[in-house]
């Protein structure tokens, strides 16, 4: 099993490999589950080199939502494959 630790409840969650972020609703904000919102914009502190790769819907969305770096990613597009602390992106934390 894989350990998602969600930094903004101090919470660690199990989970199995591939497992798809979006399946944390209530742990993670959602909003459109599309890449088009950004309501589901995370910051990964650690482990970013065990998600999934950057799709091109997720890659087009964070250059609208002026999400820049690659600890910067969308919840609704990210499957996990190794050890990770992640937490909500603050709007304050956006490049736009």
């Amino acid at each position: 099993m894989i350990t998602v630790h969600l930094e903004h409840l101090g919470e660690s969650i199990d989970v199995p490999f591939g497992f798809p972020l979006v399946d944390l609703d209530g742990k993670i904000r959602f909003g459109c589950r599309a890449a088009a919102c950004g309501r589901c914009a995370i910051k990964i502190f650690d482990g970013q080199e065990h998600l999934s790769v950057e799709n091109e819907k997720e890659r087009r969305a964070k250059g609208i939502l002026g999400l820049c770096g690659p600890s910067e990613r969308l919840a609704c597009q990210v499957t996990v494959h190794g050890n990770l602390r992640l937490g909500p992106l603050d709007k304050k934390e956006r490049k736009q």
